[in-house]
């Protein structure tokens, strides 16, 4: 058989036992001495690992201890006994992740419900309490998570359960979102049932220094405003339409010795069960939309708009339980009214219309299955006359008149083609309500067609949307003819191997003028020499993109007198349309931009040969770097509207007269996060107090894009790098409006080498700088601080035996009216 026993001493006890009644063969057994050395490997504890081991000789250790988590049930240490015997002195340990515990000035580690990764143990009632050193918070990061939904739940106390501070409570499948303390310590609570276990949670938790609030984070289903943390700063919610909020709209942080927290609790925003709604327009959601709605739920809405107008839902989504759950709609004001329907399933109309001001709608779930449940639009209208049919895209409407028997007509902007009729009349509808005659009509950009006129746009199929991959398509300019056709592309990107051609002519046997393929925008395009060109483009790679924009124009020919038409720059204009011998046209570019070459180019006549230009046509840049001195202006990045370039450096300063600040506002703002990004100082270097520094998201000025993260523009509150920093932008949300303490202001953007953005626009002015007012005399106390200018503080104290009333710290705020922060206090 091959097996082998090793005993571990020199005696060996065998003992053979018989029965009375069969024999068989038996059994043959060799043995052999051999020097007893080593104890046999231990091996190691499941969700354990050895710290050390010297190797299983005599009177040698081997040193265990668990994974993060897990609890060490036996000794930590086993050794090998010397004597008649190699063995060791205590069986292996155990790692078991237990019921509840207390942890203690760990600055991390990991908890565990009981037996992880094993489904814990039915009717368990678990406590952990982690309590960190002084001054610090302690933060949860859910890693795994897992317990019967409603029965086996998770709660999380800030501090000890007794502070009656319950920060969340889980049960379900959905992985948790990150959960911070206010206190130095937190308290997780776990209870199960007694049927169904699940493979339980396993949670992160760090600790860290406590110096402001919490991020309240971004509330599920709405939006907030304002970023900052620190005391006293408050940040304000708000639901999208049809949620509604729990809690207040505004928070604050407070400090209260060494603990940070919004007062009150940050809210959150649900879809409610039933409701009063009035106004022109609103939101209806099935109970926790887009989540499933809760079983056993009777929710009624009542909508009620002017006594004139009448009341159309438009239902947007639309998933209930059939035959089980339903949303009835009642004619008027309560469910004794006529019903206008019962919708269950998938199936219900795309509108319904009532008949006069007011609906009910009453919403009906059993106490079993629960689906996505509905989300339904609500509009008023005047009566007799039909709902605004609202635009389409690539199109404009013509009309705006809906009562019965008006037209409405749509047209398509230049280089689209409207399919189906362009006008639409409101009629009475088949249930006698008023409706549109037909549905409205689409603009598209065609696969080749014939363009005349003296000027014109040919769109590539389906732009700005990506082309179709396999066609070839011909478009046919003509302009009339004493003119020839001079054309440019405004925007082109095509798939590699994808081609766009300019022919000369009517056919692609004439002079070839251009062939592009890949990315280009703006080059000037040689000058046809008649009145027809061909445009053919060939999309046969397989792949597909954006296409192009192509813009013509009809220009006079040109002759020993007579230059060439002259193109707007890009991101320029021409002043001066004359072309003849001798006239002069001149070039500016729009705000932001820099012009690059000649301000002003001449006709000139060049014996025996057509007259020319004396320059090149300029083109508009955008500088990176640059000193700006007017009271107000433009600061793009490099390249704007184009994504900007990698390995930028790009620094500006803004200097007005002394006594005035400088309000910047984003237009457009994007980068990459973390890596490109936008700062700004409060003076003229990169010492000044800095205002903000921007990356990725959320900034409020007109135009912003960099690479999120990676790429980012700085603002200075002075000219040097050392002035105070303002802000920091990177990413897609354009920052709130800025304003500066002084006169001068430095702005800084950084790219990294990777991937970057569309960038951002930024307009400045000059303001005049003003003091607070003065405060009023302070009685029973005293105040600290006479500098009432911007940015500075104030502070009040009382007397002995006085109580104050009100915030003792005030700060005068920025902005081109000047006030305080907070009322005057007083004591009382």
């Amino acid at each position: 058989m091959g097996l082998v026993l090793n005993s571990t001493s020199n005696h060996l006890w065998l003992e053979f036992n018989t029965n009375g009644s069969d024999t068989d063969q038996g059994f043959q057994l060799t043995y052999t001495s051999f020097d007893l050395v080593k104890c046999e490997d231990p091996g190691v504890p499941n969700y354990g690992y050895r710290i050390r081991d010297e190797g299983h000789f005599t009177d040698t250790v081997v040193l265990y201890s668990c994974n993060p988590g897990y609890a060490m049930h036996g000794s930590d240490t086993l050794t090998c006994l010397s004597g008649d015997r190699r063995v060791w002195d205590k069986p292996l340990p155990s790692c078991v992740a237990e019921c509840g515990g207390q942890i203690h000035a760990a600055t991390s580690g990991r908890i565990l419900s009981p037996g992880y990764p094993a489904p814990y143990d039915n009717n368990l009632h678990c406590t952990w309490i982690i309590e960190a050193d002084p001054g610090k918070t302690i933060s949860l990061h859910f890693i795994v998570f897992d317990t019967e939904t409603a029965h086996d739940i998770l709660k999380v106390w800030d501090g000890p359960v007794d502070s009656d501070i319950l920060l969340k409570e889980w049960s379900g499948s959905m992985l948790p979102e990150d959960i911070h303390s206010t206190f130095s310590s937190l308290t997780l609570q776990f209870d199960s049932d007694f049927f169904i276990s699940k493979s339980g949670f396993s949670i992160q938790f760090s600790t860290s220094i406590a110096s402001t609030c919490n991020d309240p984070g971004m509330p599920q289903n709405g939006t907030r405003y304002g970023d900052s943390r620190e005391p006293g700063d408050t940040i304000t919610f708000q639901c999208d339409p049809g949620y509604q909020l729990q809690g207040q709209a505004k928070i604050t942080c407070v400090q209260l010795n060494n603990r940070f927290f919004w007062q009150p609790d940050p809210p959150t925003c649900i879809a409610a069960c039933g409701g009063n709604l009035t106004g022109p327009a609103g939101v209806i959601l099935s109970p926790n939309y887009p989540q499933p709605y809760p079983p056993g739920k009777e929710c009624d809405w009542r909508i009620k708009v002017n006594p004139d107008f009448v009341i159309a839902l438009i239902f947007k989504s639309f998933n209930m339980e059939p035959s089980y759950d339903f949303l009835h709609i009642y004619e008027g004001e309560d469910s004794n009214r006529p019903l206008l329907g019962s919708f269950q399933g998938s199936q219900a109309p795309e509108r319904i219309e009532s008949s006069g001001n007011s609906l009910f709608l009453a919403f009906r779930s059993d106490a079993s299955v629960g689906l996505s449940g509905f989300a339904i639009e609500f509009k008023e209208k005047p009566r007799e006359a039909c709902f605004d049919p609202g635009n389409i895209m690539n199109g404009t409407r013509i009309g705006t008149d809906f009562k019965l028997g008006s037209t409405v007509t749509y047209q398509c902007d230049s280089g689209y083609k409207i399919v189906d009729p362009s006008s639409i009349t409101c009629v009475i509808g088949a249930d006698g309500k008023p409706a549109w005659s037909r549905a409205l009509p689409s603009c598209n950009a065609p696969c080749g067609g014939q363009y005349t006129g003296s000027e014109g746009v040919v769109l590539s199929p389906n732009y700005p949307h990506n082309y179709t991959a396999g066609q070839i398509c011909l478009y046919s300019i003509t302009v009339p003819k004493e003119f020839v056709v001079f054309g440019q592309f405004a925007y082109f990107q095509t798939a590699l191997n994808d081609l766009a051609e300019l022919f000369d002519g009517t056919h692609p046997q004439a002079r070839l003028l251009s062939s592009l393929s890949g990315s280009h925008s703006g080059e000037t395009l040689p000058l046809a020499t008649s009145n027809q060109i061909l445009l053919r483009f060939s999309a046969k790679s397989g792949a597909s993109a954006r296409g192009f924009h192509f813009v013509y124009q009809a220009v006079p020919r040109t002759s020993d007198t007579q230059c060439s038409s002259i193109p707007e720059p890009r991101y320029g204009r021409r002043i001066g349309s004359e072309f003849s011998a001798g006239s002069i046209v001149r070039f500016e570019c729009n705000p932001g931009y820099l012009l690059q070459g000649s301000t002003a180019i001449r006709c000139q006549s060049v014996p025996n040969a057509l007259a020319q230009w004396n320059d090149t046509i300029p083109s508009c840049i955008v500088p990176c770097s640059g000193n700006f001195t007017q009271r107000r202006g433009t600061i793009l990045s490099p390249g704007y509207p184009e994504p900007y370039g990698n390995n930028l450096n790009c620094i500006w300063k803004i200097i007005v007269t002394e006594g005035s600040g400088i309000q910047i506002q984003v237009i457009s703002f994007a980068t990459e996060q973390n890596w490109d990004s936008l700062e700004i100082y409060d003076g003229g270097d990169m010492t000044s107090p800095r205002l903000g520094s921007f990356s990725g998201a959320h900034i409020q000025l007109l135009n912003f894009s960099t690479e999120a993260n990676h790429d980012y523009l700085e603002i200075q509150n002075g000219p040097y790098h050392t002035s105070p920093m303002i802000g920091q932008f990177s990413g897609s949300d354009p920052p709130s409006t800025l304003l500066s303490t002084t006169h001068e202001t430095l702005i800084r953007f950084y790219s990294d080498h990777s991937q970057n953005r569309q960038g951002f626009k930024l307009a400045y002015q000059a303001y005049e700088l003003q003091n607070c007012p003065d405060p009023p005399p302070f009685q029973n106390g005293y105040m600290i601080n006479s500098d009432y200018s911007v940015g500075q503080s104030i502070s009040f104290e009382c007397y002995p035996g006085y109580i104050l009333i009100g915030h003792p710290v005030l700060t005068c705020q920025h902005g081109i009216n000047r006030n305080w922060n907070y009322p005057f206090p007083r004591c009382d």
